[in-house]
């Protein structure tokens, strides 16, 4: 009887162990908590879970909803607010439906939550809502919406016949030496960078490098321009894009505008937003996190255009525009001001 008891337990799934992923003060009292766990409930069938709770000083944590769901997703909380909590199924090779729960912290409870695609973009909202919520005319914000082309630089005719030169193992360990460590030696190396978004300005084709970085594939990113009066190439290497490819470019006076991404083995990945000083070599940087297509300039504003919304740069001032449904699956568009302000070094 004993033996049969204690096979009975070792067999059965054992509790998920729950940890917190993310903690915000709704007020005075009251806590959001949001935790991840797990287990494998049966052999290859691996059941994740989600948990909400808030926490009211001096009284016991009380859970209010959350997921259990079958699959492998890494969440990650995008955002909350006193009233919703916004979260990305992250998977390996690419995100699964983000979920946005409503929440009713007086009752302790989950009012409903709605999944919706990762990609949803300015065009699901409303033209006017968005012209109004970015201070645009609508010529622009059309623009804004437009897919991006997904064009880059070596796909000209005038580089055709140009390669762009590649970086060398010795100046990619001492750019990037936490690279190195990752075990990328320089016998197993692949250096394979190319020409990424441009920018046509008089006779330079301005770009931002790009390359995968996996597999033993990588590189050193920055900015460059060919000149088609010359036929050459001039690398300019920025310390802080070193570890980052470039999704979108601007070229703005003395100013280089770019967009860091990540290529990895899964997607794609945003890393902030560079603004590259071409006469004193300084370098700003703004946290913007979404993978950007498109980066423009109107009046005294830079607005870039991501995957799920857009941001908004004025002088050191960065505002996220993510769209997302209300309560009523209806798209809008919700505004949050990015802090702190990032500081020119």
């Amino acid at each position: 009887m004993l033996t049969i008891l204690l096979l009975a337990a070792l067999q059965a799934p054992q509790a998920p162990t729950f940890t917190p992923i993310y903690q915000r003060k709704i007020n005075d009292t009251l806590t959001l908590v949001v935790s991840s766990g797990g287990q494998d409930i049966r052999q290859n069938v691996h059941l994740a879970q989600l948990s909400i709770g808030l926490l009211n000083r001096g009284k016991p944590y009380k859970a209010a909803g959350g997921l259990s769901e079958l699959g492998w997703p890494d969440y990650k909380v995008l955002r909350s607010d006193d009233s919703s909590l916004v979260v990305a199924r992250m998977e390996t090779y690419n995100s699964g439906p983000t979920v946005k729960f409503f929440l009713n912290p007086q009752n302790y409870g989950v009012i409903k939550h709605i999944d919706y695609s990762p990609d949803v973009g300015l065009a699901a909202v409303n033209h006017n809502e968005v012209a109004a919520a970015l201070d645009l005319p609508l010529e622009v914000v059309k623009q804004l919406e437009q897919p991006a082309q997904g064009m880059t630089a070596d796909s000209l005719p005038q580089l055709r016949d140009h390669s762009m030169p590649q970086s060398t193992y010795a100046e990619f360990a001492r750019a990037r030496p936490d690279r190195v460590k990752d075990g990328y030696t320089e016998d197993g190396t692949a250096i394979e960078e190319s020409p990424g978004p441009y920018q046509i300005v008089g006779s330079r084709i301005w770009f931002g490098k790009r390359f995968y970085d996996g597999e033993g594939s990588t590189g050193i990113g920055g900015l460059g321009y060919f000149d088609t009066a010359t036929s050459r190439y001039t690398l300019l290497p920025v310390p802080q894009m070193a570890d980052w490819s470039t999704s979108a470019i601007l070229v703005d006076g003395i100013d280089v505008w770019a967009a860091l991404v990540g290529y990895p083995e899964g997607e794609a990945y945003g890393g902030g937003v560079i603004r590259y000083d071409l006469r004193r070599r300084t370098t700003q940087k703004f946290p913007a996190d979404d993978v950007i297509s498109r980066i423009l300039r109107f009046r005294d504003r830079l607005y870039l255009t991501s995957k799920n919304g857009a941001y908004q740069i004025r002088g050191a001032g960065l505002i996220r525009y993510r769209v997302e449904p209300n309560i009523d699956n209806r798209f809008i568009l919700v505004t949050d001001t990015i802090s702190p302000a990032p500081r020119k070094r």
